[in-house]
């Protein structure tokens, strides 16, 4: 914000149309006074809170009130003239009364995390089964591939365990398996792919 002159100045309508008390005329002008803070274009971005308006009565109208306003943890008294009739609120910082913010550090503006990137050497399987049979397994496979699933298995421990992959992504080989889950009844989890001689694809 450039050195220059700055005066604020705000009109309140009131509700009730008597004459204010010392209490409604501080209130209203508070809140009046975080409004305008949190919507100036020079004054928004050092997330200024108001803590405090105290008024007193000059005459007729008129009133003389001072501001506590917050900013970076520091305190700062504000000079502000209010004019309040009975229905509106008219209240007029002094010229430089916010002058104090130049010495402030500006709110820095809330960014998106940034997600992580992915590692495009990692490859993804999802693993549908592990079986002592390899009858059975070849079973699963041919059901498999004839469901639309490009599988392989693995034998290893007297065991046949059968993928569905490689996969490139994690999102998809999630989205997998899912739909496996969904649609066959096949309680898989994803794995990492880990190429082997053992590789066996039918």
């Amino acid at each position: 914000m450039q050195r220059k002159t700055l005066v604020l100045a705000f009109l309140v309508i009131l509700i009730s149309g008597c004459g204010p008390s010392i209490e409604a005329v501080s209130e209203q002008t508070k809140l009046s006074m975080q409004e305008k803070l949190n919507s100036d274009e020079n004054l928004k971005k050092y997330d200024l809170q108001v803590r405090s308006v105290t008024a007193i009565h000059e005459s007729g109208n008129k009133y003389k009130g001072m501001a506590d306003v917050e900013g970076n943890g520091e305190s700062h008294q504000v000079t502000i003239d209010i004019i309040a009739d009975g229905k509106n609120i008219f209240w007029e910082a002094k010229p430089m009364a916010f002058a104090f913010v130049l010495r402030l550090k500006p709110k820095l503006p809330e960014t998106a995390p940034i997600a992580p990137a992915q590692d495009k050497s990692i490859i993804w399987s999802v693993q549908v089964a592990s079986l002592s049979s390899e009858s059975t397994a070849l079973q699963m496979m041919d059901y498999l591939k004839r469901a639309g699933y490009v599988v392989y298995r693995t034998q290893t421990d007297n065991k046949n365990r059968i993928f569905v992959g490689p996969i490139s992504e994690r999102g998809e080989a999630d989205r997998i398996r899912q739909q496996l889950d969904r649609d066959h009844q096949l309680k898989g989890f994803v794995v990492r792919y880990l190429p082997q001689p053992a590789t066996i694809t039918e």
